[in-house]
């Protein structure tokens, strides 16, 4: 891939790292699960699901060379998709196999099936696959100037590597968002965050009341509020979110059927009081347009605290109340944004990447929710400086441009991994783009994009899409 036919975005973010790095190679490096706090990981259905390294590597390779490291072996879709964006770029995908380092960009396709479908069947140890991942790592970044990127930099990063390559400004502290929402206010953003009350850690039985306390406190303001059970990881899995558990949150409800209540959802998501902190904000009322509330997600690089944008995608929420779908558009209008309105979208964001900045958080990864208020304020109600749990989407979007819809499918019970390359010529002829996934046969789920933008009719294109996949997946 030539470099005027990457995003503009994206070659300026791109060597802009490189540049200030001084790097002659990068090494993507997919460990997922270190960035997911253990309690969630069984949430997930499967953290592996989110390793998508080799659409950035690929666009990376036309500024430098690139390597990825995989825990899983990618499919032979992925891996398609990213030679074809590369062409004659240095660009190596080294996966393990039977114990072995492979590069899979070397395989033909019917062995690729073959060693996939054999991984499918595999449990891969996370302690394993670390101690092969961390040695193949450091043998390459002694050979030449190596900047390494993992799925988020941290400190145990910094301590692996860091007197064999370079690293971007390890993210520890900022795991905690509580921790960012408070520096961001202190630093003349109050505006642009939810205000909120901390409780805990404590022991079960307070860390509980003590949150139904706050819920009261928010409603004798006459103000309405939301639960999030935990600073850490994904937000979405430690919300307590009011369509879904109303009864909380009423305050005509006797006080032990709501402790109850909470006490089950701390059960179901797995957290311990005595080591998470909730914080009980103020529910924001949200404006909305034809597709619904004003949710956006803008990701990018920062460098030496400069803010480079390279994502805008748009949050579609169910009747639940939690994101379903997403629109990713490399254009303002395909996610129903006037330019004046991502500008301003932009400017929150490098007003954030400034202050993060000040407490020693200058280069890396940079991924922020802000949604619009029905009063119309900019407030950031998620922080990740990691490369993202919707990154399949992301990364298509970052490279390719135009604009998709992502969303999930889920096979039918008797779906197994030899069916998959008939699934996914029944994606490609649907119009479909199924964006790879090492752990499709054991989840079930189907991460695709669908070519679509705000202007679209997108619960036509979703049915639309199911119809043609009648055999393989449920409705």
């Amino acid at each position: 891939m030539a470099l005027n036919e990457l995003r503009p975005s994206l070659v300026t973010a791109l060597c802009a790292l490189v540049n200030h790095t001084g790097v002659k190679q990068l090494v993507f490096y997919d460990d997922t699960w270190r960035g997911i706090p253990e309690f969630q990981r069984s949430l997930l259905p499967s953290v592996v699901e989110f390793e998508r390294a080799l659409l950035p590597a690929a666009a990376a390779s036309a500024v430098v060379d690139s390597v990825v490291i995989c825990r899983q072996l990618p499919s032979p879709v992925e891996v398609r998709h990213a030679i074809t964006l590369i062409g004659a770029h240095s660009f190596d995908v080294l996966a393990l196999s039977k114990g072995n380092w492979l590069n899979v960009c070397d395989l033909d396709s019917d062995d690729h099936w073959q060693l996939y479908f054999e991984q499918s069947k595999v449990e891969r140890s996370i302690a394993a696959s670390d101690v092969k991942s961390t040695g193949i790592i450091t043998e390459l970044a002694s050979s030449r100037d190596t900047l390494v990127l993992p799925y988020q930099t941290l400190e145990w990063h910094c301590q692996k590597f860091g007197n064999k390559a370079i690293l971007c400004d390890p993210a520890d502290a900022l795991n905690n968002k509580a921790f960012v929402a408070n520096l961001l206010a202190e630093g003349g953003l109050a505006s642009h965050v939810s205000d909120g009350f901390l409780v805990g850690p404590d022991n079960p039985e307070g860390y509980v009341r003590r949150i139904i306390e706050c819920v009261d406190r928010w409603d004798s303001l006459g103000v309405a509020s939301y639960i999030k059970l935990s600073q850490r990881g994904v937000s979405g899995l430690a919300n307590v979110v009011p369509v879904q558990y109303p009864d909380i949150y009423r305050s005509s409800v006797p006080l032990e059927e709501r402790v109850t209540l909470l006490r089950q959802v701390l059960a179901e998501r797995g957290i311990d009081a005595s080591r998470e902190q909730a914080r009980v904000e103020r529910r924001l009322s949200k404006r909305t347009d034809y597709i619904g509330p004003l949710e956006f997600t803008v990701g990018g690089i920062l460098v030496e605290g400069i803010f480079y944008p390279c994502y805008l995608g748009r949050n579609i929420n169910s009747s639940a109340d939690a994101t379903s779908r997403m629109i990713h558009g490399s254009e303002p209008a395909s996610v129903g944004l006037q330019d004046a309105a991502y500008g301003q979208l932009i400017h929150v964001a490098q007003r954030i990447a400034t202050s993060l900045a000040s407490v020693g958080y200058r280069t890396g990864y940079s991924y922020f929710d802000i949604v619009v208020t029905s009063d119309g304020a900019l407030v950031a109600t998620d922080f990740n400086m990691r490369r993202g749990l919707r990154s399949a989407g992301e990364a298509w979007l970052s490279v390719c441009g135009g604009a998709y819809l992502s969303t999930t499918l889920t096979v039918r019970d008797a779906f197994d991994a030899t069916q998959i390359p008939r699934l996914v010529n029944a994606l490609e002829e649907s119009g479909a783009v199924w964006y790879g996934s090492s752990s499709l046969a054991a989840t079930g789920i189907v991460p695709i994009l669908v070519p679509a933008d705000a202007n679209d009719m997108l619960e036509a294109i979703d049915g639309q899409i199911r119809s043609r996949l009648v055999g393989f997946v449920t409705d």
